[in-house]
């Protein structure tokens, strides 16, 4: 998904669909669970465009290979439960 990150793909992107790339902070976790979750929402898009258009913007070499896409999604599964986990623990701290 790096890719989609250059300023062409992300004009193409922006006609395609409301989504921008997700920029990381290696500080915060949150960052890397925004990044899989814009991705599984993109991939999601991405799949359900015809042929044609996946031809036209060569949107082909930029998905991920099924096995891949695969651990995508469960990583972002695993973070959202880390997300309740972590939200959970923080108001339970505040007061």
């Amino acid at each position: 998904m790096k890719l989609l990150s250059k300023i062409k793909c992300r004009a193409m992107l922006r006609k395609l669909m409301p989504l921008a790339p997700v920029i990381r902070n290696d500080i915060r976790w949150l960052s890397s669970f925004a990044m899989a979750e814009c991705y599984c929402q993109l991939d999601l898009f991405l799949r359900s465009l015809d042929h044609d258009t996946v031809a036209k913007y060569a949107l082909d070499s930029v998905l991920l290979v099924p096995r891949n896409n695969e651990r995508a999604f469960a990583l972002r599964e695993d973070l959202v439960m880390m997300e309740g986990a972590t939200k959970a623990q923080q108001r339970s701290a505040s007061f």
